[in-house]
């Protein structure tokens, strides 16, 4: 776990971010300086609704030892829910029907492969506490109230630190400091998918960009989709039932700092950034939920953006 600077100002992706206090628990959103500008409005938009739970308790050890113990314990109760692992009681209220779980069941719960149900975003996750006076949003209470998962943590997150998001009838891959790639396969047997399949060798040969200005180009691109051999690779797809899907999630290592309790931090160092390949089919959507199943074709390390020559 890096070490955490005590910042007033901080330059990211050559913009500077200033943090101030809040009346509710939830820091400010990070933006995403992979999307910028006027061309990708409408994805920074929806981009903006938005380690384990040891892993944020640890956090308050690293803090520098000027730090009050009264402000260490305010920061780790507010950011221990933030990025918890759903609960038990979590899980078993969004587990997936027998009958789609009878199918696939050799897919359930393992590292590298799962059975999730996702509920059509209702703007319940813009705070992970979920303090709404909605009942609906009350019954969702995990980190991104449902609607969203990291194939990368195995669980619900918030959204801008999801792979994917189901929102207004569509898959959203708009991560900060990450690419996500989404291609539609069509109703193709999703056993048979590997990287060397139709339609996902050409994603998977996709090199991760190497600064942020070239990042910033090829999100540009993702937002309108990459047109290759009859298939669009875009960051934002529709949902469809029984079709197969994969997605290239190539979580960039760096910073997006936050600030809770009068603390900054680097969100990112909470999370499990990776460069992943996944393959992923919906198996029922209905009732403003969408049931998947899917596994890991590739795990490689995160790459790092090199800052932007001044």
């Amino acid at each position: 776990m890096k070490k955490f600077l005590i910042l007033t100002t901080v330059l990211l992706a050559c913009t500077s971010l200033t943090y101030g206090q809040q009346d509710t628990p939830y820091p400010q959103r990070t933006p995403n300086p992979l999307y910028p500008g006027d061309q990708t409005e409408d994805a920074v938009r929806r981009s903006e609704d938005l380690k384990r739970r040891s892993d944020a308790l640890r956090m308050t050890q690293n803090l520098p030892p000027e730090v009050p113990d009264a402000q260490r314990k305010e920061f780790a109760a507010t950011i221990e829910p933030l990025y918890r692992e759903s609960t038990e009681e979590e899980r078993a209220f969004m587990a997936v029907s027998d009958e789609d779980k009878a199918g696939y069941e050799r897919f359930a719960g393992k590292k590298d492969s799962g059975l999730v149900l996702l509920v059509e975003d209702r703007g319940c996750a813009d705070n992970a506490k979920v303090v709404s006076a909605s009942v609906d949003c009350s019954r969702y209470s995990m980190p991104g109230a449902g609607s969203g998962y990291s194939f990368r943590f195995g669980d619900y997150r918030m959204h801008h630190i999801a792979d994917i998001v189901f929102k207004k009838g569509n898959f959203e891959a708009l991560g900060v400091l990450n690419h996500g790639i989404i291609v539609d396969l069509g109703d193709v047997p999703f056993e048979s998918i590997t990287e060397k399949s139709d339609g996902v060798a050409y994603l998977a040969k996709i090199k991760p960009s190497k600064d942020f200005q070239e990042a910033a180009v090829l999100a540009d691109k993702l937002t309108k989709g990459i047109k290759e051999n009859g298939r669009t690779y875009a960051s934002i797809l529709p949902v469809k039932e029984n079709s197969t899907y994969v997605i290239r999630s190539i979580a960039y290592e760096g910073e997006a700092l936050r600030k809770v309790a009068g603390i900054v931090y680097n969100e990112l160092d909470l999370d499990k950034r990776r460069d992943v390949l996944i393959a992923f089919r919906v198996l029922r959507l209905a009732d403003g939920s969408a049931t998947i199943v899917w596994k890991e074709l590739d795990d490689s390390k995160a790459p790092k953006l090199k800052p932007d020559k001044k």
